[in-house]
């Protein structure tokens, strides 16, 4: 007969059975319904991006998104609420579909409560819903959000304050890019894309300490650079003492051509950062492209690399008003700016019209063949004019045309 310890020894480890045997069913049931929901979430949210669905009209589009949507439980629904790939409609829909069913002074609750530990994202979830049914406490709780230390919920304040769109919504992204950081560009990004104009808003960003704030106050200011007085306002922030500010006044300043702008890149063509010389020379060629070609024509020799190639590409942009200015190079001692000058000639038109010339007979044929020549011999490559021969001045030997054209230092 079995004794006492016995009969607790079986019931000891029926229970461990029944409890290992309960622990599997609860995982195997939770990874069931996580499988199912991530299938049902999949499924409307392909079935909301559908561009037919987008085409019906309005009520019978929002008979079939409810159609959809009932069948969601809320946290799949929260996540749709977050989709940024998701047609602005279907999110709004989804939105008023989660505050049916659930509280709404509890949805405020955890917006204004902060991301408490673990649930991070019912606290981003509850800031899109409030931001996009424009909740009176939506700017307030985003710039909140903003201030957080969390990325992601930075990332998602950015993104809804850019869509709400208003002017306290700018106000509060231009305050951010105070202490943003390393999100600075996400801010510039949604201000630089405002329906309206913020000029006006952007101005008092030039006072502040911090030069990296000026550089992307002066760089959003260029949509604006035309309102009365602007030109003004980024001429002086064209002479901070932070090079990176003096690049985005100077870049800024490329969209108006007042004299004032063309002065300031002028005077920049000399600046002691090679990237500040190199976005002067392009905003003078835009600004005063009439007179750029004297002043931007000696930067072919430019020390720095970048420098010469903003040079060449401005001076291509001139044409051929830049001619005489580009052939005074070929002269240089300089080996780099002749073979500039000789590249922006080439691209301007000009050797093709040096050509056409050089087939004439007379004084403008032997002038035309003996800039020709210069021009090849400044490109360090041999050219063979193709049709009718050249003046007689001008015959490249049988070697040099036989070789081709050599390849561009």
């Amino acid at each position: 007969m079995p004794s006492l310890d016995s009969h607790a020894l079986i019931l000891a480890a029926a229970v461990t059975a029944a409890a290992w045997l309960a622990l599997t069913l609860w995982i195997v049931g939770n990874r069931l319904l996580h499988d199912a929901r991530n299938r049902g979430l999949g499924w409307a949210a392909q079935a909301l991006r559908d561009p037919q669905l987008a085409a019906q009209p309005l009520a019978e589009r929002m008979a079939a998104v409810h159609r959809i949507l009932k069948r969601l439980p809320l946290r799949s629904l929260e996540t749709l609420v977050m989709d940024t790939s998701l047609p602005g409609w279907a999110r709004d829909a989804c939105s008023v579909q989660v505050e049916r069913l659930r509280d709404p002074a509890r949805l405020l609750a955890t917006a204004r409560s902060g991301p408490e530990r673990g649930r991070k994202w019912d606290y981003i979830s509850a800031l899109f819903v409030l931001a996009r049914e424009r909740h009176p406490d939506s700017h307030a709780l985003l710039a909140r959000a903003l201030a957080a230390e969390d990325p992601e919920i930075r990332n998602a304040a950015i993104t809804l304050l850019g869509e709400i769109g208003d002017r306290q919504a700018a106000e509060v992204l231009i305050a951010g890019l105070h202490t943003a950081g390393s999100l600075r560009t996400r801010i510039a990004s949604q201000l630089d894309r405002f329906h309206f104009p913020i000029g006006e808003l952007l101005r008092p960003l030039a006072a502040s300490a911090d030069p990296a704030v000026r550089a992307w106050g002066a760089l959003l200011l260029w949509r604006y650079a035309g309102l009365p007085g602007m030109d003004a306002h980024l001429a002086a922030l064209a002479r901070d003492p932070d090079p990176g500010v003096r690049k985005a006044a100077v870049q800024s300043l490329a969209e108006v051509a007042t004299p004032l702008a063309a002065a300031t890149a002028r005077g920049l063509l000399r600046d002691t950062a090679p990237f500040v010389r190199a976005h002067a020379a392009r905003t003078l060629a835009r600004t005063d492209p009439e007179g750029a070609a004297a002043d931007i024509a000696p930067l072919l020799a430019d020390p720095d690399w970048w420098v010469r190639q903003a040079a060449k590409e401005s001076l291509s942009r001139l044409g051929l008003r830049a001619m005489p200015q580009v052939l005074a190079q070929l002269d240089s001692p300089d080996r780099f700016a002749r073979n500039g000058a000789a590249d922006v000639l080439q691209e301007i038109g000009a050797i093709a019209l040096l050509v056409e010339r050089a087939r004439r007979q007379g004084p403008e044929g032997a002038e035309a063949s003996a800039l020709l020549r210069r021009i090849m011999q400044a490109g360090e490559r041999d050219m063979v004019g193709a049709g009718a021969p050249l003046h007689p001045s001008w015959q490249p030997s049988r070697a040099a045309a036989a070789a081709g054209p050599q390849e561009r230092t």
